[in-house]
């Protein structure tokens, strides 16, 4: 099995055995704070897939979409597609990858954090009805939660 998973190209690599154990936890800690999202954006990567079917059993999403420049996205990659959400929705939950997702953090956030963990999770509330008009003067981070913080 190790010498399968060896060969596996970043985008298809599965979560581990962490990975598994950590995305329901943390998909019950999210459902404590919203019940249901209008959009779910993912990464094409089979671990963010993954991740998602066990947010999916604790949130409800009323639309789902992979965005292929999620994978590995850069902040500027993140605020690109966070400005093509439509308007109509109130609320998205983007799954990806590291350092992109600390590094959008840390934009929003008054504390920088080194690094997201895997799995961490946190919520940006933006005082606009625009999602395009998404930036450091209208949204703050709401809250923050990882894996560690359940054990």
């Amino acid at each position: 099995m190790k010498d399968l998973y060896l060969k596996l190209t970043d985008r298809q690599r599965p979560l581990n055995a962490r990975g598994r154990h950590d995305a329901p936890l943390m998909g019950k800690a999210l459902s404590e704070e919203v019940k249901s999202i209008d959009e779910l954006i993912i990464s094409p990567s089979e671990r963010t897939k993954e991740t998602s079917l066990s947010i999916k059993e604790c949130i409800k999403f009323s639309s789902e979409r992979i965005v292929d420049r999620l994978y590995h996205a850069s902040v500027v990659d993140i605020l690109d597609v966070i400005s093509l959400v439509d308007d109509a929705f109130n609320s998205a939950l983007l799954i990806g990858h590291n350092p992109g997702l600390t590094n959008f953090y840390n934009k929003y956030a008054s504390e920088v954090i080194d690094n997201l963990p895997t799995c961490g999770v946190y919520r940006i509330r933006i005082s606009s009805s625009q999602w395009l008009d998404l930036d450091t003067t209208n949204a703050q981070i709401d809250f923050f939660k990882y894996p560690k913080m359940y054990y």
